[in-house]
């Protein structure tokens, strides 16, 4: 299995949990998508091989008919000619479907990621709500944040607050203030 159908498959398994009909209308549109691929890889892998028939059929009749190009099967040269063309076009024709297929199967796989996103944040955001907030805060980040309240206030605002030239460390006037 290829990390292609692994990824898809993983989606696949995490939506099939909420049962919406979102999720399920795009469950099914993979699913679909996912058939059809299947069944053009193995119509182009027939049209592929009556290619390769028609090739071998054509050096068969080359290699082992000393008046290849004059003699009476010239009919069969001609059948086995337009089979390998045909057959041929056809092979361009699915491997542009597969990629068209792909194209569109890729783009089911980001709208299921944005819905298992959004899937994902609801629950996240209900947990947050539900859960007990700590009032007790690490004392590192009360370090940092009374610091960048001092860096990030202005001058008029610190001198308000009680602040301004006062060192830290010792509570006492530092020589800053005084010029």
């Amino acid at each position: 299995m290829s990390e292609h159908q692994k990824d898809t498959d993983f989606l696949r398994r995490i939506i099939a949990y909420v049962d919406s009909e979102e999720h399920r209308e795009l469950d099914g549109k993979i699913a679909q998508v996912q058939r059809d691929a299947r069944c053009v890889k193995r119509v182009a892998l027939a049209a592929a091989l009556f290619t390769l028939t028609a090739l071998v059929g054509l050096a068969y009749t080359a290699i082992f008919d000393e008046s290849f190009p004059y003699n009476q099967s010239r009919l069969l040269v001609t059948i086995l000619c337009d089979v390998g063309l045909a057959s041929l076009i056809c092979v361009v024709g699915f491997v542009v479907l597969l990629m068209v297929y792909r194209m569109r199967l890729n783009e089911l796989r980001e709208e299921c990621r944005h819905s298992v996103k959004r899937l994902i944040e609801t629950h996240l955001d209900k947990s947050r709500v539900m859960a007990p907030r700590h009032d007790r805060s690490d004392p590192a980040d009360s370090e940092i944040a009374r610091n960048s309240v001092t860096v990030t206030s202005s001058p008029d605002r610190l001198a308000a607050e009680g602040r301004m030239g006062m060192d830290d460390k010792n509570d006492r006037p530092n020589n800053l203030s005084t010029a």
